[in-house]
């Protein structure tokens, strides 16, 4: 896609490239392309966002950075705003360009829909890039907490559920003692009964003589 604007040119009030600057462009149906001449081994980071107007209807934009050899090193499809970081890897005119969504193209209203740009080099961009990785470990962090909680209530359900496989094994085996007395005492009854039915049976018998 050609660059229909310089984003140098578009910032004359930029003393530098290592200062942030944000433009804001109308959106069209088609792509509409700002672009800067980089340097290779150059930081740069930028975010756009869609302006909502109070008399349009909500919209969203695709937005691509091309890098000199017309490689996407940012592609993103019916988003309402994001974020880009990258150092360049060949010296050349980096392009960012975006064009509304495929499903808001047929509502297009001319003038209505608009979108703030900002783009960042050098130390900028390096400010930008140490923020959204303090932003990213904090939210490492975070999620580690939140892993060892889980790991920790795991551990302690486990525990509690070893517990309560001991108290069930104690019960069995006072269960298991309990039940072999109990065996024992009614053989030993069982045993009682039959000698003394035997000697009542011989006893009577001795005494009809027939014994």
């Amino acid at each position: 896609m050609a660059c229909g604007v310089t984003l140098v040119a578009l910032l004359l009030a930029m003393p530098a490239l290592s200062a942030a600057s944000t433009v804001r462009f109308h959106v069209l149906p088609h792509p509409k392309c700002v672009g800067d001449d980089i340097r290779s081994t150059t930081l740069i980071a930028g975010s756009y966002a869609v302006v909502p107007a109070s008399h349009a209807q909500p919209f969203t934009v695709d937005v691509s950075v091309t890098s000199p050899g017309g490689t996407h090193v940012h592609l993103k499809e019916g988003v309402g705003e994001g974020q880009f970081g990258f150092t360049a890897d060949e010296s050349g005119e980096y392009s960012l360009c975006f064009w509304l969504h495929g499903h808001d193209v047929g509502r297009h209203d001319d003038g209505r829909h608009q979108l703030d740009v900002t783009w960042r080099t050098g130390q900028a961009a390096s400010h930008v890039q140490q923020a959204a990785t303090k932003e990213r470990v904090e939210s490492f962090e975070w999620e580690v907490k939140r892993l060892e909680g889980l790991v920790e209530a795991a551990s302690n359900e486990m525990l509690f559920f070893q517990e309560r496989e001991q108290e069930l094994r104690g019960m069995s085996q006072a269960t298991q003692t309990r039940v072999g007395w109990l065996s024992a005492f009614s053989l030993l009854t069982c045993t009682l009964l039959a000698a003394l039915q035997f000697w009542h049976l011989k006893t009577f018998f001795e005494r009809k003589k027939v014994l």
